[in-house]
Parts: structure tokens; sequence; C-alpha cells
């Protein structure tokens, strides 16, 4: 508080949303239910009696609808409540989704076709900066209703529209320690392990980087920029990631698409620090490079766990995938206070940022 004379006292609230409370349903409280949810959800696909479009949709609809409830709450353990749910209804976007494609598209394309199907996120994470502006007109309970209602309509569509294609792989009712024990294969496992690397930096950035340029680059429009870089260079990014890998894989097989893997996640790195170290706008600037390079990793390694298990397994091996990368990079955002109260923000970013990426690379 100042105090400008001695009868008035000038008082500023300066949380900047960077403890534990947060980090926790940033984090934890979505993640881990998130990754656990997806094994037994991953399972249902591979019994074959099962419409996996079916169940793709009511997940859909039901994670849209803890979307707009947490609109409605009053208390922290509210949106707890809510976003725990959020984890087990939308843990079976991905399993339901991946293997619907692996039966769609041989491995020649698949990577591309992963690609393309991860477009949403970066659609989706650039939207969220849109709602943050619509948040300053219309308030936070608002931006929930409108980030809700649009997965109530696309459920609906993908009901109307979107067919079950035909299974790929023997008409056979396979168990979860099959699809696990595929992951005792030191290279699957290395795998899982510097994807959790790549993907908690990913969380960690996108879970502070209001926080972050709120502190180091004061008056910043974060959204101005956000609103349209995932969009446009993420997406980009992430087919190229896929295509070139197919390109690649015909020629040399799962090494093809490990060369794109590591080269993507080395070469982002640098660029990274850019965002984290340079003045605006070069900071922003640098973030260009570092989504189109940087992006191409996610169909790659999905894509990569696809090829190497049996086709009737992919929805339990995607989930036995994210069950392993969720678990670590989820927690990941859980790092960055204390690392924060002993070095300060950027540090702690730069640690599990691109030093993550790093990390990563060397797993890979």
């Amino acid at each position: 508080c100042d105090e400008p004379n001695v009868n008035v006292s000038l008082c500023d609230w300066s949380w900047k949303g960077t403890g534990l409370a947060y980090q926790l349903l940033a984090g934890p409280v979505y993640i881990v239910i998130f990754s656990i949810s997806g094994i037994p959800l991953g399972l249902v696909t591979e019994l074959h009696q099962i419409n996996r479009k079916v169940i793709l949709v009511v997940c859909v609809l039901l994670w849209s609808f803890m979307t707009i409830l947490g609109g409605l709450a009053k208390e922290y353990w509210h949106i707890a409540v809510t976003r725990f749910l959020l984890g087990i209804f939308s843990a079976g976007c991905v399993p339901f989704s991946i293997s619907m494609i692996a039966d769609l598209f041989p491995p020649v394309s698949r990577g591309a076709a992963i690609g393309f199907y991860n477009w949403g996120v970066y659609i989706g994470y650039s939207f969220t900066f849109l709602l943050l502006i619509a948040e300053r007109t219309v308030g936070w309970r608002a931006v929930y209703f409108m980030a809700g209602i649009p997965g109530i309509i696309i459920g609906l569509v993908i009901l109307l529209t979107v067919k079950d294609p035909p299974r790929g792989g023997e008409d056979s009712k396979q168990e979860l320690k099959t699809a696990v024990h595929h992951f005792s294969d030191a290279s699957l496992l290395l795998l899982c392990v510097g994807g959790a690397l790549r993907n908690g930096a990913g969380f960690v950035w996108a879970y502070n980087i209001v926080i972050f340029f709120e502190e180091y680059h004061p008056g910043t429009n974060t959204e101005e920029w956000m609103t349209w870089i995932p969009l446009i260079f993420g997406s980009i990014g992430a087919f190229l990631g896929g295509y070139a890998s197919d390109k690649l894989a015909s020629k040399s097989g799962v090494k093809g698409r490990m060369m794109i893997l590591i080269l993507c996640v080395v070469i982002s790195a640098p660029f990274q620090v850019g965002t984290l170290c340079l003045p605006m706008p070069w900071a922003f600037i640098s973030h260009i490079p570092a989504y189109v390079i940087g992006e191409m990793w996610i169909g790659v390694c999905i894509a990569i766990v696809v090829d190497l298990v049996p086709v009737d397994l992919t929805a339990s091996a995607v989930a036995v995938y994210f069950f392993i990368i969720q678990i670590i990079g989820g927690n990941m955002p859980l790092l960055v206070p204390p690392i924060a109260d002993m070095w300060g923000m950027q540090t702690a970013l730069l640690i599990c940022f691109p030093g993550c990426y790093i990390l990563g690379a060397l797993f890979f």
C-alpha cells in the first residue's frame, strides 16, 4: 500500500495467478483424470460391437456440458469438479478419433491425416484468446457458455454426418495387458518419455503465456498475436510434420518419422528462447518459426505409435501413450511456481519450456 499522506492509503491487489491453486486447476485436476480415463475408453473402442462414433458423440456432448456448467460456478471447488468431469469425458476424443483415422488412411498418408486432425488443437487454442477479448466485455461466465455451446452443435453434426469406418485388423478382443506389453519395448517407452517432456513444455507455456507477458512486457496485448499465430502457423507445422514424415517413412520406415521428430524439436528450441528473451515485437516474431517447426512433432509422434502396434490395438495403444505423456507432462506446470520463486518466472519458463524441448529430444 502507498500512503501519499497521513490520512490516505492506496492499496493495489497484485496477484498474478501464478500460485499453486491455479496450477492445480490448469494441470492435475484435469490432466490426471483425463489420462486415467483414456485407457478404459480406449479399450471400449477395441470391442468391435461398439460404435465408435456414438461414443465419441456422447463424450463431446458431455464435456461441452461440463464446460457450460463451469460458467455457473460460485466456489473454487465448483470449477475443480467441472474440470475433473471435463477430463473424464474429453479423454474419449483422441483414442476414438485416432482409431477411426487409422482405419480410414493407409500408413503412407496417416501422418498427414493425424496432423490435419490436430489442427483442432491450434484452432481451439487461438479461440481461447478470442474468448479472452470477449471476457473483458461480457464477463468470464459468458465465456464458459461461449466455449461450451459450439461443442454441443459439433457433437450433433458428428452424429448426423460421420460414419464409423470398417475396422482393420483381426476381429479379436485384445486385453489391456496386450497393449501395455508393447510399451515395455525400450524404443516405444523412450518415445513416450520424450513425448511427455515435449508435451509438458507445451502445457507450461500455454498456462503461463499471459502471466509471462504481463510481468515482463507490461501493456502487451497478447491476444493480438495469439489469436492467429497458433491458428495459422501451428496448423501449418502439424500438417507439414505429418506430410514430411509420411514421405520419409515410405523410404526408411519409422526411422524417417523419428528424424523429423528429433529435428523439429531441436531446431525450434532456440526460437522459444527468443520468445522468452527478446524485446517486443521480436518475442512474438520469434514465436512464428517456433510454432511452424515446433508443432511438427504432434502428428508424427502419434503416427509412430500407430505404426508400432497392431492395427486392432490402435485405440488402446494411443490411450496408453496419452496416459504416459499426460501424467508426466500434465503435471509439469506445478514445477513453475517453486522455480519462479527462486529465480523468477523467465528462468522458470526457460527451464520448463525450451529446456524440456532439448531434454525430450535426447529421449527421442
